[in-house]
């Protein structure tokens, strides 16, 4: 009877998957539990450790692999099997006899209880376990890798970073070109290569020092030429021109403070003006310029490279001057409205407060008016100024100075006493007190009327 063959190879092999699945699970369990343990430690203490996590997701996976073999070609008896078949249909030992003697007389007794057999299903619930250490071997695996702590840096290396920032901004906003950034660059490099060990030395702070000194000076040219290029244009819209005669003269003023901001910082140079037309009258204005001579080839050049070719000469009316002035100051305000709080910033804020005449008024809130010391001024620092004595000062052992000398009488006379005078000076210096005009307070001139009159009061 195949009917009872078939059963029996179905149980055996629901018996093997079974066996696959109890052996597996708690293999699967307990390894994928290390791994995400590992997993876990070298996200967070191993920052070159990121190789691994593959090698121990796989590890953590495929470790129950081992023992499955040897659990699937473990087989059960047929009479084991048959007796399981009979409490499974409830055949009373039926299935059992048929499947020892196949006997036909058992045939009919057997097929009709058979046919009621439902083989059991696999127990998946030994994986749960499983399950859980899955999920936490993912949540190892998402974890961020521990990245290396930075190194300590150096003093040289703190002292160049301020130097490489500003040298940043600066080619960033084209006050350096790239090349010379490129050279900078390499300078600095070769300054903290010098350094001894990282550290601070005489040599490699001033090297520094001379870099920042270059580009604090590049920025300060910038910032000036490119607010005389905008004082102009503003110029040009405060005061238009009237007749075709100031247009060129307004026109060709332009172009040489454009030329000038060329040479200097091409990268502050507007090249493309939102009006055509004031854009061809700036072609105009500079092949202008350049046949009068008042562009050296060098402009021409740095004018080229920022995007900007002279065109042909020609004449422009009063109108286009004031749309070409309009689209200059627009455009050159928005550029120095980019150079931030730099060098470049302050000497552009600082060139047009002297042309509006802001430097120098003094005031309470404004201080003296006088102009913040560069680095270069040899007063930045104190004793860096040597100024010789005036006639007749000395200077003492002590560090005090004698403004003047003189002599007088060791007493006076009865009369200077009662006249309230001084006894007469024997010796008297050119530089002493006496023979100088002194300004009085106003408090103090009746107390000093009164010591140099002669009329007894």
């Amino acid at each position: 009877m195949a009917s009872i063959d078939t059963l029996l190879a179905r149980l055996a092999r629901r018996h093997s998957w079974q066996r696959l699945c109890d052996v597996a699970a708690p293999r699967l369990a307990a390894a994928t539990l290390i791994a995400a343990t590992l997993i876990a430690t070298v996200r967070l203490a191993v920052p070159a450790g990121g190789w691994l996590i593959p090698t121990l997701c796989a590890a953590g996976l495929l470790a129950p692999v081992p023992w499955l073999p040897a659990a699937w070609r473990r087989r059960e008896s047929p009479a084991r099997l048959a007796g399981e078949l009979d409490l499974l249909a409830g055949s009373e030992g039926l299935a059992m006899a048929f499947a020892e003697q196949r006997d036909p007389a058992w045939s009919a007794a057997s097929e009709t209880a058979l046919l009621r057999v439902v083989l059991p299903s696999l127990r998946l619930t030994v994986f749960a376990p499983a399950l859980v250490t899955l999920a936490l071997l993912a949540g190892a695996v998402l974890l961020p890798q521990a990245q290396p702590s930075p190194l300590p840096e150096r003093p040289a290396a703190n002292l160049v970073r301020p130097v490489r920032d500003d040298l940043a901004h600066l080619a960033e906003i084209g006050v350096i070109r790239p090349e010379e950034r490129v050279e900078l660059e390499k300078r600095l490099d070769e300054l903290l290569a010098g350094a001894q060990g990282g550290t601070l030395d005489q040599a490699t702070w001033e090297g520094v020092d001379r870099l920042q000194a270059h580009l604090d000076a590049q920025a300060t040219a910038a910032g000036e030429h490119l607010a005389a290029a905008l004082a102009a244009a503003q110029q040009g819209t405060v005061a238009p021109p009237a007749n075709d005669a100031e247009a060129g003269a307004l026109a060709e003023s332009l172009a040489v403070q454009l030329a000038a901001l060329a040479a200097q910082a091409p990268g502050l140079v507007p090249a493309d003006l939102h009006d055509p037309a004031a854009q061809q009258v700036l072609a105009q204005a500079l092949a202008q310029a350049q046949a009068k001579g008042l562009l050296t080839k060098a402009q021409v050049a740095a004018l080229q490279q920022a995007g900007l070719k002279p065109g042909k000469p020609g004449t422009m009316n009063a109108s286009q001057g004031r749309a070409l002035a309009r689209s200059l100051a627009q455009e050159l305000a928005k550029r120095q409205g980019g150079l931030g709080s730099g060098k470049a910033a302050t000497a552009a804020e600082a060139f047009l407060a002297k042309l509006n005449g802001q430097t120098g008024n003094g005031g309470v809130s404004r201080g003296p008016g006088s102009a913040p010391l560069t680095r270069e001024h040899r007063e930045r620092t104190a004793g860096g100024e040597n100024a010789g004595l005036a006639p007749g000062v000395t200077l003492n052992p002590d560090g005090s100075v004698t403004v003047a000398a003189q002599s007088r009488a060791a007493e006076p006379g009865e009369e200077a006493r009662k006249e309230l005078q001084r006894a007469a000076a024997q010796a008297f210096d050119p530089a002493a007190a006496d023979s100088r005009r002194a300004a009085v307070a106003p408090r103090h001139r009746e107390v000093v009327e009164a010591y140099f009159r002669n009329d007894g009061h």
